[in-house]
């Protein structure tokens, strides 16, 4: 349904923020568990995307 796929959009996008934060955590000394723990919600967010009916190529593009 709609609903669905904007939730998967919205999902899909806090990934892509995720992976932009842990790379700038990662870049600091004292951020690298910040830059682990935001890959782990990431990889979370993309498998609840996934769920939702997302392809995999989408997927991978995020």
């Amino acid at each position: 349904s709609g609903g669905d796929t904007q939730e998967r959009d919205v999902l899909i996008d806090i990934a892509e923020k995720l992976r932009i934060a842990a790379e700038t955590f990662s870049a600091f000394r004292t951020g690298k568990k910040l830059g682990r723990d935001c890959l782990t919600l990431r990889q979370q967010a993309l498998q609840m995307a996934e769920a939702l009916g997302v392809s995999d190529q989408r997927v991978s593009a995020a």
